[in-house]
């Protein structure tokens, strides 16, 4: 359950750059959660709902994201999406990542392995 720890480093990220600014109010979080980092969304987004209870952040819009992983091959020059099934199993084992076209494992990850905070929307004084 790596959602509920990355919604708690996520909601320490908001607050703190609130209060930072001195913020009155969170008004939204736009957050970016790449398909190999296996976080399901409407998992981050029920824990946030709940780190955020009474805090400034508290009804903030929450706007998710999933972002599809892409690739490059560097063997058949391959460049797009990389399918990913839904398979539990890939929360505590890693898949082997290989090219569609080709079946090279030499692949280049370039999109859509992490998970990034964009934007915060904050009412200041």
């Amino acid at each position: 359950m790596h959602e509920l720890a990355t919604s708690e480093a996520i909601a320490d990220v908001v607050l703190e750059e609130a209060a930072k600014r001195e913020a009155k109010k969170v008004l939204s979080v736009q957050i970016e959660i790449g398909g190999l980092s296996f976080l399901n969304p409407e998992q981050v987004r029920f824990w946030l709902e709940i780190k955020f209870e009474e805090t400034i952040a508290h009804g903030a819009k929450l706007d998710i994201k999933l972002i599809p992983p892409e690739i490059s091959c560097p063997g058949c020059g391959y460049k797009g999406t990389l399918e990913m099934k839904d398979d539990p199993v890939y929360h505590f084992v890693l898949p082997s990542l290989s090219c569609p076209l080709c079946g090279s494992s030499k692949v280049v990850v370039e999109k859509g392995r992490g998970c990034t905070v964009n934007r915060i929307k904050l009412l200041c004084p």
